[in-house]
């Protein structure tokens, strides 16, 4: 059985096409859907193009997985798709989507996706099977591991086709095996911690030094940076045929609740300290100022607000520093922040008048 907006095998061996699912389109962040007749790349539709390679080398290597008629991937424990080390997989609210079959549990913590690694401890976060050998999502906060309810191996390592949904919006996980949720919400901490782990990230394969590598088919992986709900999560699996339109969509039971894990020994300590620091501490009322502000952090959007209105915005350079082109409207205080970091010390900026 092919999956999703390729080729679907009818009794009669013919093939038919159907359109791609445009839904959330602007909140896509990456999309692999191994659609490759052969090569070593495996393009990325997405807006950046995070196009992965096939195995460790740039020619054929025993790392490479095996290409399936339909469009689809096999892994043998050993393959792996290499994936860009770039900030755009650092997302903080997050879809992790894969359409994966395997005829039995592929073993404990094999992961199917990973982004950054923390020595042989865990990444930044990861779509693996845990240590039931399901399937589960987790983040990490930079002090532990936060784990959504796992799937139980009989329900998704049976042979057959499942789309696996793991869904994080800054306050629970959630996964979904074929539109249908596993266990409970399990409550998780506003953000993901980048800064201890690398950047690396990779398909069918821990991303750090550990071997632990996905056994089984894959046959779309998708990343977004928004949470999918349920009835989202629904409409792809009847899409790609995982789940039978008007088909029961009832709760599925855990393999394990939710729960936390200590993260490597050392990593209870306090994170860097993240504060903006600003090239003037003051500015005249309604007359466009340039501000130039640090934050030690690249590509992360610098907001100016106001009484709690926001006035100007930039993302920072590769070096960590804003340039914000400022027209305050009153005197007074106005804040330089991070957008989406809490644990930055904002700036402040004193207004006056001519």
């Amino acid at each position: 059985m092919a999956i999703g907006w390729k080729a679907v095998v009818t009794a009669c061996g013919l093939l038919a096409m159907t359109a791609p699912v445009a839904d959330a389109a602007d909140s896509l962040v990456a999309q692999w859907r191994f659609d490759e007749p052969s090569g070593q790349v495996a393009l990325d539709d997405g807006p950046f193009a995070l196009a992965g390679t096939l195995g460790k080398l740039p020619a054929p290597d025993p790392a490479d997985p095996v290409r399936l008629d339909g469009g689809a991937l096999r892994f043998d424990g050993n393959a792996v798709v290499q994936l860009p080390s770039t900030p755009a997989l650092a997302v903080q609210h997050m879809t992790v989507e894969a359409v994966v079959r395997a005829p039995s549990s592929p073993g404990a913590y094999r992961y199917v996706i990973s982004r950054g690694a923390q020595r042989c401890y865990s990444g930044a976060w990861g779509l693996y099977t845990g240590a039931d050998g399901g399937m589960a999502l987790y983040i990490f906060d930079g002090t532990r591991y936060y784990l959504s309810a796992a799937a139980r191996v009989d329900d998704i390592w049976n042979g057959e086709w499942h789309h696996v949904t793991g869904t994080y919006d800054g306050s629970s996980l959630r996964l979904f095996i074929d539109g249908r949720q596993v266990g409970d919400d399990f409550r998780a901490p506003p953000q993901i911690d980048y800064s201890n782990t690398t950047d690396g990230a990779a398909i069918g394969q821990y991303a750090g030094n550990c071997r632990l590598g996905f056994q089984g088919d894959v046959d779309l992986v998708r990343i977004s940076s928004d949470a999918k709900s349920q009835d989202q999560a629904i409409d792809e699996s009847h899409h790609d045929g995982t789940l039978t339109p008007g088909e029961p969509v009832t709760p599925l039971q855990p393999a394990a609740p939710g729960t936390t894990l200590p993260g490597p020994p050392g990593s209870a300590k306090p994170t860097p300290s993240c504060a903006v620091t600003l090239s003037r501490t003051r500015i005249v009322v309604r007359q466009r100022t340039v501000v130039r502000a640090h934050v030690g952090l690249r590509k992360v959007i610098l907001t100016v607000r106001s009484r709690g209105k926001g006035i100007a915005r930039a993302r920072t350079s590769k070096a960590g520093s804003a340039r914000l082109t400022i027209r305050a409207p009153r005197t007074g205080t106005i804040t330089v922040g991070v957008a989406g970091h809490a644990t930055c010390s904002a700036a402040r900026l004193q207004v006056v008048a001519h």
